[in-house]
């Protein structure tokens, strides 16, 4: 069973954005189970016609392993700079958290956060 979760999307103004990610993994099967997790920070221009890329702090972790009957958790912060983006502009901090299991299930969840660099 896994659970993931992002939150916490935030916009520090003229300086960077941030989300916090947490996966849950429990493993209930009679074997060691091997498993990565990615936490994904894109910050991109906000147009109807092109979604620019602007900033990317996305991460992927292991693979690491839970083994039967345990439960592990991971939490981690990402932020982007926005040192280069021009202001008085829109952007969109597109998020997710995915938890992959070797040869099983994935859990996967996204959020977006829009705002205007000032």
């Amino acid at each position: 069973m896994g659970i993931v979760e992002v939150y916490d999307l935030d916009y520090q103004m003229n300086a960077y954005t941030q989300s916090s990610h947490r996966m849950t993994i429990e493993n209930r099967t009679d074997a060691a189970v091997e498993y990565k997790y990615e936490c994904s920070h894109v910050v991109v221009i906000d147009d109807e016609n092109d979604n620019i890329i602007v900033a990317d702090a996305t991460r992927e972790f292991g693979p690491h392993t839970v083994e039967r009957g345990e439960t592990e958790w991971h939490f981690e912060t990402r932020t982007a700079s926005l040192h280069n983006v021009r202001r008085n502009r829109n952007y969109i901090l597109k998020t997710y958290t995915a938890l992959r299991v070797t040869g099983g299930p994935s859990w996967g969840i996204c959020r977006e956060y829009n705002f205007k660099h000032r």
